[in-house]
């Protein structure tokens, strides 16, 4: 695991500048915790630089520094759009919330979203054809994609904030409930199914991404969204793809509405039967009974293993 970062006054001779000038550390000598992000970018923010860290699925450690390229405030939050990145580890993720703020990472949106692009699996190939001639473009045309993509990207990363602003902006599945849980059971079936229930209710509460997609009447964007899930996700929401099957042709903003209210409120049930059956499991400290019964009652019904494993 990272031990201790310190800053003792060295100089950034790592390429680093701001305004011109060599960053120094004038004289800073403390240290950190390297997940210590506030005191960290309380140093870092001053000279045009944010640094992230946290944990993602099966609590692996990411970390990654970054040049401030904008920051912006949206519904009381503010946001970080970030550009080149100084440092990273392998992980592309798009955007993120850390400490109430929110993260853009263009840089690996860029990467995230030619990622998916490319390796698209059949049953979103006609999302994607849909929101690619949105952009004026065909999925054959390989060359104008690519003269297109930095376009097509940073203007997607906007639909990027608000799952991080409904993530943040969530009741329905108690947060300390949710970290206890990933903490518990790491690369578990349980842990697949309590971050997609999150993320779902983070597209689809009146905060989300979905939302934001449907009030701005985004149709590349929403197809995107069609194309891109899969897995558990796509399991615990299939009325947004019948509903996008339906929107390619008659255009009804109605018809996304109505499944994404249904998302939610599906959602919003398996957050509660979760945080139920934790609970109990908490009170007669029996973590291997909370796994048990939630795989029994909320992941066989799904045929989770038919949805983790499909390539279709």
């Amino acid at each position: 695991m990272p031990g201790t970062i310190r800053s003792a006054g060295w100089p950034c001779d790592c390429g680093i500048s701001t305004n011109g000038r060599k960053a120094w550390t004038r004289g800073w000598r403390t240290s950190h915790d390297p997940f210590d992000t506030n005191g960290i970018n309380e140093i870092l923010e001053p000279e045009g630089l944010l640094y992230g860290a946290g944990y993602v699925y099966s609590l692996k450690p990411s970390f990654f520094l970054a040049r401030l390229d904008e920051k912006r405030r949206i519904n009381g939050f503010p946001v970080y759009y970030l550009g080149r990145e100084l440092a990273r580890d392998l992980l592309t993720v798009a955007a993120l919330s850390q400490d109430d703020r929110i993260l853009i990472r263009k840089e690996s949106a860029k990467l995230f979203l030619w990622d998916k692009i490319f390796f698209i699996k059949r049953s979103g190939r006609g999302a994607l054809r849909f929101a690619l001639e949105n952009y004026g473009l065909s999925m054959q045309d390989t060359e104008a994609l690519h003269s297109a993509f930095a376009q097509i990207s940073d203007t997607e990363t906007e639909s990027y904030v608000y799952h991080e602003l409904g993530e943040i902006k969530d009741r329905d599945f108690d947060r300390d409930v949710w970290r206890d849980m990933i903490a518990s059971f790491p690369h578990t079936p349980v842990e697949l199914l309590v971050r997609s229930v999150k993320d779902i209710l983070a597209d689809t509460n009146e905060y989300g991404k979905l939302r934001y997609i449907t009030r701005e009447k985004k149709s590349a964007s929403l197809a995107f969204f069609a194309a891109f899930l899969d897995g558990l996700r796509k399991e615990l929401f299939p009325e947004i793809t019948e509903a996008f099957k339906a929107f390619m042709h008659e255009r009804d903003w109605r018809l996304i509405e109505t499944a994404v209210d249904a998302g939610y409120e599906r959602a919003k049930s398996y957050a509660e039967n979760i945080c139920r059956i934790y609970q109990a499991g908490k009170k007669n400290n029996d973590m291997q009974w909370v796994a048990s019964e939630i795989e029994k009652q909320l992941l066989e019904p799904l045929g989770i293993g038919k949805a983790i494993n499909a390539t279709r």
